[in-house]
């Protein structure tokens, strides 16, 4: 469940953000796509992410359970990818540029391995433990489902917003 929270609340996060920079008279300034990929970055990934790691390092026989397996040393190992995550996620609130498209891509892969794994899990040994084949199994696919289009997004409109000048001037990369 903690998974969707995070989730709703990076879109709460970035309606709030751009409403402020709107109300200061920085309409231009930030897009919603923009501030919806900064705290799905930063809540969803970055503090959903720790969130889970210190679940699974502090609680692991509560996590096992709620996903039906056995407690393992393997939850630990888990715990520590997560946290590596979920750190990178947070600093995407002050590192921009590229470092955005490398933790979209990290998390990405691991999210849909991890939706990979509940669904073999609900097939191969009818799984359907709460944390298995409940939100999170959505969130898994959703959250990076929206960070890539919206990533991809983001860099349409950085390179719909070159100018002329920049296209004469040989810039042909797409700086974020």
């Amino acid at each position: 469940m903690p998974a969707i929270v995070f989730l709703v609340l990076a879109f709460i996060a970035a309606a709030i953000y751009v409403a402020v920079h709107r109300r200061r008279g920085h309409a231009s300034a930030v897009s919603f796509t923009e501030a919806l990929l900064l705290f799905l970055l930063v809540i969803t990934v970055g503090v959903g992410s720790i969130f889970a790691a210190l679940y699974q390092l502090f609680d692991s026989k509560f996590i096992a359970d709620s996903i039906g397996w056995a407690d393992s040393p393997f939850l630990r190992e888990v715990a520590f990818a997560n946290l590596g995550v979920g750190i990178a996620g947070v600093l995407c609130w002050w590192l921009r540029g590229q470092f955005w498209a490398a933790v979209v891509a990290i998390s990405s892969v691991f999210l849909l391995g991890a939706a990979f794994g509940h669904i073999a899990e609900i097939v191969n040994h009818n799984n359907h433990h709460s944390d298995n084949s409940g939100p999170i199994l959505y969130a898994d696919i959703i959250t990076p489902i929206l960070l890539l289009v919206l990533l991809a997004a983001r860099y349409a409109a950085r390179r719909h917003a070159m100018t002329d000048s920049d296209r004469a001037a040989g810039e042909s990369r797409v700086r974020v």
